[in-house]
């Protein structure tokens, strides 16, 4: 008779990721771990071996949840702008949850890390899939943005999402989180982010045409 699966392994992942989106990736031991899942020492080893192994786990675990949400929000019925729209905000709601995450990642390519960035590359990349599908889908652009390639127009509307996210991250992992809230309530308030988002759609897209209902007066002197 085969073992009875309790879960075992999702609920390791999923406080191995609340503990990271708090603490940073390596910012909590296996043994706290352990007790936030109720799970036993012995089991962590049995289904991840080993740190490093579980710490990918970790990371592809947030970024299936990610696209899984992401997917959920998008219709191939929306205008791809719309589409586009609401990924780009998916994108910047998963990097403000896992900054801390990010941050670190961040650091350990800029540091020349060749295995975090590979890592990256294979893992992380399926979001830039989907974009890339929605922009095939538009054919209505602005001049200047017909002159870039499909990665540039990408890159600007991703980057300015999840990239601010990193300094803040950084913040917080060095205890500097009364700063890190300051400069989000300042500069990355969703209202701030749908702004600066609409400004770049509109860059690339071209201004949306904004119904405007008008009332029709008559005249009592005709």
């Amino acid at each position: 008779m085969g073992r009875i699966s309790h879960n075992t392994d999702k609920k390791l992942l999923l406080s191995g990721l609340t503990l990271a989106q708090k603490h940073g990736i390596q910012g909590f031991g296996i043994r706290e771990l352990c007790k936030a899942a109720d799970v036993n020492l012995g089991m962590f080893h049995y289904y991840f071996k080993n740190r490093e192994k579980f710490n990918e786990e970790v990371l592809k675990y947030a970024y299936s949840n990610f696209i899984t949400k992401m997917k959920v929000d998008i219709s191939p019925e929306n205008k791809p702008r719309e589409n586009i729209r609401r990924m780009a905000l998916a994108i910047h709601r998963f990097a403000k949850a896992n900054r801390r995450l990010i941050s670190a990642m961040a650091g350990d390519i800029l540091s020349g890390e060749e295995k975090t960035l590979k890592f990256v590359l294979e893992n992380f990349t399926h979001h830039i899939k989907m974009l890339s599908s929605e922009l095939a889908r538009e054919k209505r652009m602005t001049d200047k943005a017909k002159q870039l390639s499909n990665f540039s127009i990408i890159a600007l509307i991703a980057i300015p999402m999840a990239v601010p996210h990193i300094p803040l991250g950084l913040l917080e992992r060095i205890g500097k989180g009364e700063m890190s809230a300051n400069l989000e309530q300042k500069f990355q308030s969703e209202n701030e982010i749908s702004m600066r988002l609409e400004i770049v759609l509109d860059a690339i897209f071209g201004a949306e045409k904004k119904k405007i209902k008008t009332e029709r007066h008559k005249d009592s002197g005709k």
